[in-house]
């Protein structure tokens, strides 16, 4: 499992009418060592009506995106915020960063992990039993508090996911080392039972 030290993790919101794609909110926060320490959140301005199903979902009203910036100016903020720091998301490799690929902002060889993907190879790990692995199913079941469909609060509930995995494998591999430790510091590591209790019969 790839350990970053800092990163920022990201999420858009985003309307699709006719096929096409509209992006609505863009936010990140992040992390260094293990604690958030800033964030971007923006709306975007759209002409493009709101389908009152994603109002439902998101929160995200026609008024709110009437007054928000236009698209070239909120990515040109964002990309001010993210820089060169190693970007992560929840299954964004799927959707978000081909959306952003799509608006002329290329952001791929940035990308360092998908934390869908890292939850899936660990599904047996750390989540027996779980039903769906959506960041929201995801992150109740680490009881990490959050409102999924808003992507502020949805780029804090991946990074906690990846923090709280990051942990429960750097546990893992400090029991790991020191149970090795354990054996190879103990005399009668190399012996089998019968030759603890020999000297008894």
């Amino acid at each position: 499992m790839k350990y970053l030290d800092e990163y920022i993790s990201f999420d858009l919101e985003f309307n699709t009418v006719d096929k096409v794609r509209h992006i609505l909110q863009v936010s990140a926060v992040k992390y260094q060592n293990g604690k958030e320490v800033g964030q971007f959140d923006s709306f975007v301005h759209s002409e493009v009506p709101i389908k009152s199903f994603i109002t439902g979902l998101t929160g995200i009203t026609p008024a709110t995106i009437r007054q928000a910036p236009p698209l070239e100016e909120v990515l040109q903020q964002f990309q001010a915020f993210i820089q060169d720091t190693p970007l992560i998301g929840y299954n964004a490799i799927k959707s978000d960063v081909p959306l952003l690929q799509e608006k002329g902002f290329d952001v791929s060889e940035q990308y360092a992990l998908d934390i869908y993907h890292l939850v899936r190879e660990k599904r047996h790990v750390y989540f027996n039993g779980i039903s769906q692995l959506s960041l929201k199913a995801v992150a109740d079941y680490l009881k990490i508090k959050g409102r999924g469909h808003n992507s502020l609060e949805d780029a804090r509930m991946t990074a906690l996911v990846y923090e709280q995995l990051m942990d429960y494998e750097r546990n893992k591999d400090y029991l790991v080392e020191h149970t090795q430790e354990v054996i190879v510091n103990n005399p009668f590591a190399s012996l089998g039972l019968a030759d603890l209790f020999e000297g008894d019969n």
